[in-house]
């Protein structure tokens, strides 16, 4: 298992649940069906690496760390595009 992969897959992951939350506070009606496919790519790729090596806490910190700073980023890139207040 490629743990530099399974972080990026992670990263992406949360910070298309991010996003897709602040679609939906913030109606943004064309953007909720074009991520919801990327997040069922990547939700299936994260799972599937989880169920062929296993568990292990090192995974667990790994995955946490790439799903905070995923989400973080989501937060920041939908103020940059759509403003503080998400009307834009």
């Amino acid at each position: 298992m490629s743990y530099f992969f399974l972080f990026w897959a992670n990263f992406v992951f949360i910070g298309l649940k991010a996003a897709q939350q602040r679609n939906v506070a913030f109606d943004k009606y064309i953007a909720v069906m074009p991520i919801s496919w990327m997040l069922g790519l990547t939700e299936v790729y994260v799972i599937a690496q989880i169920a062929v090596n296993g568990f292990s806490l090192w995974l667990a910190l790994l995955l946490g760390t790439a799903g905070g700073a995923g989400a973080l980023f989501a937060m920041w890139l939908h103020n940059k595009v759509f403003g503080e207040n998400g009307k834009a």
